[in-house]
């Protein structure tokens, strides 16, 4: 994987076709996590519950929290495909705050059991407290999906 590389879990599908996930209308966050632990795609059954304990430190105003992305939308791009997109995170440097980011962990609050969406590679260790981060979604959005 590389820098900004998003990659869906395994179980995000069957998750959205369970109607777990309701893409348009659910608070969906980004919890950022250190390079102690590394996301695997094929993990089944993904929560943010999973990941937590490997949070980074929540000792500064900037990251008090997993971020709730803000702008999220559902957007038809043709016939078949449909994007899902947000506004991008960002974070001022605090001299005080995480040093050691290395994933985001993308995750509906909504759902019973925060399920996990999908995971960033931040090409970490990032760290807030030498400067600020922004976490953009790619052009394409966090992703695409193609009905055919």
């Amino acid at each position: 994987m590389a820098r900004g590389d998003f990659t869906l879990f395994k179980n995000f599908v069957i998750d959205l076709s369970a109607e777990v996930h309701s893409l348009g209308s659910d608070t969906f966050k980004m919890g950022l996590i250190t390079t102690a632990v590394t996301p695997v795609s094929s993990e089944s059954s993904a929560k943010w519950a999973q990941y937590s304990a490997n949070q980074v430190s929540t000792d500064d105003s900037q990251y008090a929290e997993p971020l709730t992305l803000a702008g999220v939308a559902l957007t038809t791009i043709s016939s078949v495909v449909t994007m899902f997109d947000s506004s991008a995170i960002e974070l001022s440097q605090n001299s005080s705050a995480f040093t050691n980011a290395g994933w985001g962990i993308l995750y509906n609050e909504d759902g019973s059991s925060d399920q996990a969406v999908g995971f960033l590679d931040l090409g970490g260790p990032v760290d807030l407290s030498a400067g600020p981060i922004t976490i953009t979604p790619n052009t394409s959005g966090w992703f695409r999906f193609t009905i055919s």
